[in-house]
This record gives structure tokens, sequence and C-alpha cells, in this order.
């Protein structure tokens, strides 16, 4: 179950970007693979195993089970494989794993074949998300002093408040879940399941969910990502005359320009903290700027604490 979502969330931002925000209104929402970590699942996210490695997998998985000491068992217990692994161990059909190579040799390429094809549509469709979706990166905390790092070029930027709420810019985010293992599109292991039955085939709607995992390293951070996506473009069910719309492309062209521009209302900013390393000028362009263009809106600056590691903020 998602977390109750918070009633505001700062954008962290250098001083360049923060004082634009301020002063256009405007924030860029940007594609995921412009988002700078190699982990970061987007547009370059190929698939991670061809036709032959799956159909070598599917052949030894299928091996083992005949041999194993246990029934197979699970959501796929009544399909075609698993009904054809249950009679072959009842009749003690083959002597040896190569004697069930040879059988399934028969007939695993086919099924294999077949699959594929689908996965390919299911990456296509993954493709086509990941190069319209945008993304909008927000965290919880002002004293976070990994986001002043990371985000706010070294605590010589800003961090904006924005409002949370239905009809505003910032108005469903959805948190990051913080884990050791990464989110994969999809896996060898997955669509093995898929094809025995075992695991449920997923829908688009699980796209979301590839760009909501980071490292548990960061989880001091307490991110959440906004999303858009155009109007012309809808995530499909994956049913049988939608599983091809988009083709998929093992090199993708790279937009280093996938940005939008998401604009927000003065009453939209409830606040402004300005870095601890900012300078003089930063802090001057900031009053400045709010004075005329957000006169109700509070300005903090931070310092940096003489005995902890911790930041103390005072409004200006």
């Amino acid at each position: 179950m998602d977390k109750e979502s918070p009633i505001s969330l700062l954008h962290f931002a250098g001083p360049e970007e923060g004082l634009k925000i301020l002063t256009e209104g405007k924030v860029s929402w940007s594609a995921p693979h412009l988002i700078p970590d190699p982990f970061e699942n987007s547009l370059r996210t190929g698939l991670g195993f061809d036709r032959d490695q799956l159909e070598r997998t599917m052949i030894e998985k299928i091996t083992e089970m005949v041999f194993s000491f246990d029934d197979p068992s699970g959501a796929g217990r009544n399909t075609p494989i698993q009904k054809a692994v249950r009679r072959w161990r009842s009749e003690d059909r083959f002597n040896n794993k190569e004697e069930v190579e040879a059988a399934l040799i028969e007939v695993v390429p086919g099924l294999v074949d077949q699959h594929y094809q689908r996965i390919i549509g299911y990456m296509g469709r993954w493709q086509a998300f990941s190069k319209e979706v945008r993304v909008h990166r927000l965290f919880e905390d002002p004293e976070s002093l990994s986001c002043w790092s990371e985000h706010a070029q070294s605590h010589r930027g800003l961090a904006i408040k924005f409002k949370v709420g239905d009809g505003l810019m910032v108005s469903a985010p959805k948190p990051v879940r913080y884990r050791q293992k990464r989110e994969v599109v999809t896996s060898m292991d997955d669509q093995v399941g898929i094809i025995l039955g075992d695991v449920a085939e997923s829908n688009d709607g699980h796209f979301y969910n590839q760009l909501l995992a980071k490292p548990r390293y960061l989880s001091e951070q307490k991110e959440w990502r906004s999303f858009s996506l155009p109007e012309h473009f809808e995530l499909t069910s994956g049913g049988a005359d939608e599983q091809f719309a988009y083709p998929y492309d093992n090199k993708p062209v790279i937009d280093e320009n996938a940005y939008s521009q998401v604009g927000f209302t003065q009453e939209e900013v409830l606040a402004v903290y300005v870095g601890s390393c900012a300078s003089h000028e930063t802090i001057n362009t900031v009053l400045r700027i709010c004075a005329s263009k957000y006169p109700q809106m509070k300005v903090y600056l931070a310092k940096s604490n003489s005995t902890e590691f911790q930041l103390d903020f005072r409004k200006l």
C-alpha cells in the first residue's frame, strides 16, 4: 500500500535552474533517460536476454521439473506443460536428462518463438512509454544533506516547496521504494514463469513501477515522483490487438532535449530554502524575485550546524 501523499514537497535545483523556475513559473519535467543515474530504467533499458537463451532456460527448467522430488505445483499446475510433466513422471517415461531434452527440442522452440514475439511487443510498448513519459522528482525534507549535495549543486542552489493537491502541478505523486534489488522491465525468470503459468503476465500499468525503485542507501532522501503523459498516448492492456502497437528498437534514438515545461501558480509555492553555500548574488536575486512575484512566501537560508552534521534555517 502506498504512503499517504504529503501536503507539500520540495524541488531541489542548482542556483541557475532554481532562479529560472521562480522567474518563469515553470518546472522542467524530464524523460527518464535524462535522469543522471545509470540504474534508472529508461528508453536505454533493453531486453536482458535473447530468444535462444529463453529456449535453453525453458528446456533446463522443464527437465529439472521432470526429475524433481516435488510434484509440479503453483498457479500454473494445470497448464499443458505442467500436465505433461506430471504425466511423464507418473509413467517414468525418461531415464535421464538427455532423453527429456531430446523430446523437448521438438516442442519447446515453437512455444518459445510464439512467446518471444509477445516479449518483443511488450518491450516495444515500454520503449514508447519511457520515451513519452515525463518525470518530476520531489523530496520531503529540506534538511536532507544528500539532497542538497546531489540535487542542489552542492548546497549552492535552492529547494522550492510546492503545495500538493488536486488540480495543482504536483497532484498525484508516488513514493519511491528503496530496495536492494533493481526493478527490471522484465526478466528471464519472469518470462519462464509466464510460459509455465506460474507468473501473471504484466500489463502496461506496471511500467510506472519501473521508475519508482532506488537503492537503499538513498532512502534518506525520501523521494517522490510525479508523472505526465501526452494526451495522445494511452497505456494498453497488451491484448492481442495492442501487443505490437509499438515496434521494439535495439538501438533507440536518444533525444537529449526530452523535457516538458509544466507551469504552476504563485499560490502553489509555499517557501524557498536557499543553500548554505549559495552566493550573495543568488540570495539577493531570490529575495528580489520573491518580493515582486511571491510577496507572501517565506524564504529561509540554510546554515551548517556548528556541532552536528545537520542544517539550521534562518528566515530572511
